[in-house]
């Protein structure tokens, strides 16, 4: 996703009051990598992450991240950031489907290889 769709009720949520400036900023980052990699707000394999992949990926120390914080965990070597907007994330890609599907319908087969074309 291009954009973030963060209510502000959540950012005004009990558990996001209870965390420093700091980890609250950790979280937006983090929330940010994952829309920008539109994986529901998981991670995968990210406990493993050098401290240089971090820097790079998130702009995050990887001290950041372990450290405790109740707006994201680990979860079996995975990191888990709570309240990613999954609904919002599941209704860009429904509607990336259904635009590819409408201009596959108008277009036909001269779109499809204008892909190919495009790699």
């Amino acid at each position: 996703m291009n954009w973030l769709n963060l209510h502000v009720p959540l950012m005004r949520h009990e558990k996001v009051a209870d965390c420093t400036p700091h980890q609250r900023g950790v979280w937006i980052s983090l929330i940010a990598l994952c829309a920008d990699q539109e994986n529901g707000g998981l991670l995968r394999d990210a406990t493993k992450w050098r401290d240089e992949k971090w820097q790079r990926m998130a702009g995050l120390c990887k001290a950041d991240v372990d450290a405790p914080c109740p707006l994201w965990k680990a979860v079996v070597g995975h990191i888990e950031v709570w309240g990613y907007p999954k609904e919002h994330e599941k209704k860009m890609k429904r509607m990336r489907a259904q635009s590819k599907a409408a201009a596959d319908k108008r277009w036909g087969k001269h779109l499809t290889v204008l892909r190919r074309e495009q790699g």
